[in-house]
Order: C-alpha cells, then structure tokens, then sequence
C-alpha cells in the first residue's frame, strides 16, 4: 500500500473522506477487499489493484487531453476500440473521443472515477454513461432500482461537475441466453426505472434503449452478435453504433 504520512490509512478514518485526501495528492491505493461495503448510490473505488493503476492511467489520459465525447463503462467500453475496431474508428474516432471504460467497473465504480476525472482546459460536450450490467449480473446482484438511482446519481454528479455538457444514458443490454431468467427481468426492471427518470422534465440526461436491437421477438440473442452472452462481436458493435452514432450527431448538434 502507497499512502503519504499526512493522509497514513487508519480504519478509524472514514473511507470517503480518506479516499478524498489521498486522491488530492494524486494517490490511488487499493483498498483492502471486504473494508468498504459498496452499494450502487454510493462511489467507491474497486479493490484490486489492476483497477487503481487504470484508473489512474485514465485520469492522466483525460488531463492530458481535450477529449469532446466521453465515453464511461465498463468492459463493454472498454473493449470496443478493440472487438468493435471498425466501427470504433470510422464513427467514434472523428468525435475526439475517451474511452473511459474499465471492465468489472460496477455503477459506484465508474461513479466515483468520474468525480475524479478532469478533461484538460474545456469540459466534454457530451458523456455516454453505459453501466450497471456488472452490479445485476455479480453474486448476489444489486437490486435492479437500487442499480438505476446510482446511474441517476451519477448523472446528477456529472452535471454538477460539467454544467454545459449533455448527458447520455445507454440502457443496459441483455445478458445471459435464458429470456426468462433473473437477471434479464432485473435488467428490464433497471432500464424502466431509468427510461421512467429521463422523461421527467427535470431530467439531467438523455436516454437511448438499445436493449431491443440485440434480441429476437423471443429474447434470444441475434445470432453473431455475443461473444458470450454479455460481451458483444465486431457485429454487436456494428448494431451498437448505428443508433448511437445517430443519438451522438443530434446531442452535438
């Protein structure tokens, strides 16, 4: 563990306020798994250290540039650029984007990376938020409505944080084969309950419900689509960014 002596980790410390101190002085340290009881609504940092040295890779990254699209998720952003590269570099690549994805990043994950996150000198004008499949999908999963007040909470962190950028939420996409599982009804249950806050008239962010374009009439997976039930092909991507690109063109407008 890498800590300075002013800001020395103590468990009579509160997390968030040790966490916030550290990351003042340009720390990230992993956190021991089991310490922070994490929930969606709250950010919180994962805890293995593969996840502090990207996450610190990316908040360099986003300093050091002036990104105009950011992109937040998890390996389903992450892995774009690369099982997706096609499409990735004809109709992302020209909107000057950051890929901010890290997979396993859970909604509180992504949260928390985002309030740390600084985009050079001028804000982003638009972030695409695509997250809460890891928080449904882990054992035992989030209770899907619990999952998508984090989103919300996170879109209002966000605003707060760039004012004049324009907020995307991408609905969660199924995952799993069975139509009639668990996890596809509490996926259905999460993107209702976000669609539901979009079309409120004080509404922080925009919502696109892809969920449908992966699918059957019966629930199945379209065939070539998923490498596994949740990760998506270079023709999952393909499917991905056609209504995306288009939401994307309109929001930029």
């Amino acid at each position: 563990m890498i800590y300075n002596r002013a800001v020395k980790p103590s468990l009579r410390t509160p997390i968030p306020r040790l966490t916030a101190q550290l990351l003042v002085k340009g720390l990230f340290f992993a956190l021991p798994p089991g310490l922070v009881a994490q929930t969606p609504s709250v950010p919180a940092p994962a805890s293995h250290p593969d996840w502090f040295r990207e996450a610190t890779r990316l908040r360099h990254a986003a300093t050091a540039g002036d990104a105009r699209v950011v992109f937040l998720g998890d390996s389903l952003t992450a892995f774009w650029p690369k099982h997706g590269i096609g499409t990735w570099q004809l109709d992302i690549v020209p909107l000057q984007p950051l890929n901010a994805g890290i997979p396993g990043d859970r909604v509180e994950n992504v949260h928390f990376r985002a309030g740390q996150m600084n985009i050079g000198e001028n804000p982003p004008d638009l972030v695409v938020i695509w997250c809460g499949t890891n928080n449904l999908g882990k054992d035992p999963p989030d209770d899907p409505i619990a999952v998508a007040d984090g989103v919300i909470s996170l879109t209002r962190t966000l605003r707060r944080k760039w004012p004049a950028a324009r907020l995307l939420v991408l609905s969660i996409i199924p995952s799993g084969p069975d139509p009639d599982s668990a996890l596809r009804r509490s996926i259905r249950v999460a993107n209702e309950r976000l669609q539901k806050a979009a079309s409120a008239p004080d509404a922080d962010f925009r919502w696109l419900d892809l969920h449908d374009h992966f699918i059957q009439p019966d629930g199945r997976w379209l065939p070539g689509l998923t490498l596994d039930g949740t990760h998506l092909t270079a023709r999952g991507y393909d499917v991905l960014a056609k209504p995306l690109v288009e939401q994307i063109t309109r929001l930029l407008r």
